[in-house]
């Protein structure tokens, strides 16, 4: 009997459809947690995601003593670092039954195969060997790589199933990343929490994600615009800006008085029509930024919907990297095309060629694609995603072709010896046949003025004053683009084949299916603002990165890069998992032991269980103690609470500091300058007090 042990629910559901189809009969039998599918020859079972969790510190041997009487870990700077000889796992509160009902199914003697149906990534593949390594077992698995949940993908998937052995390099790498996150997670966390007396968080990824965002916001703050001026005309319908520019007014007009005395005339003009390509298939990258910009989602927002749709059966494997297609993927797509073209009428044809199909340039998955199963109702937010999908697939195979003719104007002014003076080239297009921009926008069209070689220009030169423009904030596309190829500007050719070379290597921050989930971590811990499309960071997010600096802890882009190569090293079987976690365990090592001993400015080393701030205002008998998420009084029937900050409102992107709060409890305004308007969704720096209501501690905007 067979045992198809699938990460989720929904794809039990898909795998049973799958099987039925094929004349099986299939019953599902027991409650919804804890039952399975059950047939004459095969049974499907799923998890629910992690049902096994490393555990926490304090639950190693030895270590329970750092806990308070009331089970609660007690963080002290004497146990770190603290990286254990070897890892253990741990059931996830709540998930005991539903393991013990997994196990007793893969050990049951009736099951003699077991078909592992984990995520077609590193992720998946380790939360199903948790189960399979916590039973003991010894029967043979077979791994089954799923590119689509479409009955059609799911049965090839199982015909063509591997030994898991063949998978063991990208299992490593899967454990190595949870590993290395622990070890970084854990220790800097609490070390950086300690020294700083305030709960801050680290990790591997996001806290370069927050130090990139903070340097660029440093950078705009710095920033002091400089005037200069140009020369500009705009007589006769032509608008003409001559590149140079001038620190002081009176050079512009001395040169704008050289132009104008000059005789300006068009000195050539070709048109030619060109064949516009298309773009590329979606990434997951593409796909954010463009659902960013058409509809301000986040990219953690576009990755749910697309995984919705994914376990649907109705798009590709959404977590990919890449734009490119296997070459053996042209018979699927033909199949998705005649599915397309029978429902839509569209005129989709086969294409190929490297711009299309290249192995080189794909890992793991190919380019996001709609399937051949056509969706019935979704959400608005799937339908927009799935759209998004679907057009670009629709404009890479568009038969008909996008024609443009393209313009280039040249026109020259000269002075009365006809010596040039200056050159400007204008640039025009008009659309002929709109191909693939029938689905996708592709650039509106660009008139030039009527003018024909030989033609006189009239011109009006004057100076025009104008700023230096300070860096721009990162948006959800510029930040995207940042992590995916972060050395781009500075080490690398801006050719494709490059970007994709780099690309395999593992040069960037995190991975195509942990971006989006750190980001979004990063803004709910009130690290980082998203607002509609630019990011921004936040009071918290300033003190975390600048504590990690008076620390000297590195948290910089190189840094997180060779982290990132140690996984694709490991995953590609170049590097064994034992010395890629030595190094990061030994660069832990020397970031603690050499910050131990350094006071921040301002903070003195204490825990965050440190002495009462003040006498309770309220009760007069407590005293008020800084707790991890609260200012608090020690007399419980009391209740007096001041938060650190707040999911909504006007706390949202802040904390209260310990001397915000012994300020505000002694009856003093404070400066904030994060402070959220859920109103206008923007923040805003004000000055808050505090009000006791004797049952509620509210703060107010002190007017």
């Amino acid at each position: 009997m067979n045992l198809y042990l699938c990460e989720k629910p929904s794809l039990a559901r898909n795998v049973a459809q799958a099987l039925k189809t094929t004349g099986k009969n299939l019953s599902y039998k027991g409650d919804r947690t804890n039952g399975y599918y059950e047939g004459s020859n095969d049974i499907i079972a799923a998890l629910y995601g992690h049902l096994m969790t490393l555990k926490d510190l304090e639950e190693y041997p030895g270590m329970d003593r750092y806990r308070t009487e009331s089970g609660k870990a007690h963080w002290i700077l004497e146990n770190l670092p603290f990286l254990p000889e070897k890892f253990e796992y741990k059931v996830g509160e709540g998930n005991s039954r539903k393991l013990k009902s997994l196990i007793a199914l893969i050990n049951d003697d009736k099951v003699d195969t077991i078909y592992h149906l984990g995520d077609a990534d590193r992720e998946g593949e380790i939360i199903v060997r948790n189960v399979l390594d916590a039973s003991r077992t010894k029967k043979p698995v077979l791994r089954v790589w799923l590119s689509a949940e479409t009955t059609g993908a799911i049965l090839e998937g199982i015909r063509e199933a591997k030994p898991d052995k063949e998978y063991d390099a990208l299992a490593r790498a899967g454990y190595l990343r949870t590993f290395m996150d622990w070890d970084y997670g854990i220790n800097l966390t609490r070390f950086v929490t300690l020294k700083k007396g305030e709960l801050l968080h680290v990790g591997r990824v996001s806290s370069c994600m927050a130090k990139e965002i903070y340097d660029r916001e440093m950078e705009i703050r710095a920033f002091v615009p400089q005037k200069y001026y140009q020369a500009e005309s705009k007589a006769g319908g032509v608008d003409l800006t001559d590149p140079k520019r001038f620190d002081s007014k009176e050079e512009c007009e001395k040169y704008c008085r050289m132009l104008n005395s000059g005789a300006g005339r068009v000195t050539d003009k070709k048109t030619e029509r060109t064949t516009v390509p298309s773009p590329k298939l979606h990434s997951q990258n593409t796909l954010q930024s463009t659902m960013n910009k058409d509809f301000s989602y986040s990219p953690s927002d576009t990755l749910k919907y697309a995984q919705s749709l994914y376990e649907n059966g109705y798009i590709s494997y959404p977590r990919t990297n890449t734009q490119y297609l296997n070459e053996g993927e042209k018979g699927k797509i033909n199949i998705i095309l005649k599915a397309i073209n029978a429902a839509t009428d569209n005129g989709l044809t086969p294409k190929s060629g490297k711009w299309l199909y290249d192995d080189n340039k794909v890992e793991g998955h190919s380019a996001l694609k709609p399937t051949e199963k056509l969706p019935g109702k979704l959400s608005v937010g799937e339908k927009r995603v799935y759209e998004a999908v679907l057009r670009r697939f629709q404009a890479v195979f568009c038969k008909e072709p996008c024609l443009e003719d393209r313009t280039k104007l040249v026109i020259q002014v000269t002075d009365p010896e006809d010596k040039i003076l200056a050159t400007f080239t204008l640039n025009g297009k008009i659309n002929v046949s709109p191909g693939w921009k029938k689905y996708e926008k592709g650039g509106e069209e660009k008139l030039l003025p009527p003018l024909n070689v030989g033609d006189p220009v009239e011109l009006s030169f004057s100076p025009v004053e104008k700023e230096t423009k300070p860096p721009k904030h990162y948006t959800v596309t510029t930040f995207n683009d940042f992590l995916v190829n972060p050395f781009r500007k500075a080490q690398i050719d801006e050719s494709d084949d490059e970007f994709y070379k780099q690309l395999m290597k593992g040069t960037e921050i995190g991975t195509t299916a942990t971006r989006a989930p750190s980001i979004k971590q990063l803004i709910d811990r009130g690290y980082l603002t998203l607002t509609k499309k630019v990011y921004g960071i936040t009071d918290k997010g300033i003190t975390l990165i600048e504590t990690l600096k008076q620390l000297g802890i590195d948290v910089g882009v190189q840094k997180t890069v060779d982290m990132n190569r140690r996984l694709v090293a490991v995953k590609n079987d170049e590097m064994e998992l034992k010395s890629a976690l030595q190094e990061t365990e030994n660069e832990i090592r020397e970031v603690i032991g050499n910050s131990k001993g350094v006071t921040i400015p301002g903070e003195k080393e204490s825990t965050i269980q440190r002495e009462p701030l003040c006498l309770c205002p309220r009760c007069k008998k407590g005293q008020i103690r800084e707790w991890q998420k609260a200012f608090s009084c020690t007399d419980k029937s009391c209740g007096f609470t001041l938060w650190k900050s707040a999911p909504k409102g006007m706390l949202k992107n802040t904390t209260i500091t310990s001397q915000m709060a012994k300020d505000l409890i002694s009856g003093k305004s404070v400066n904030a300058y994060s402070l959220w308007s859920e109103k206008k969704q923007r923040s805003f720096s004000g000055r808050l007090r505090l009000e006791d209501t004797g049952t509620y501690v509210n703060l107010k905007l002190d007017i």
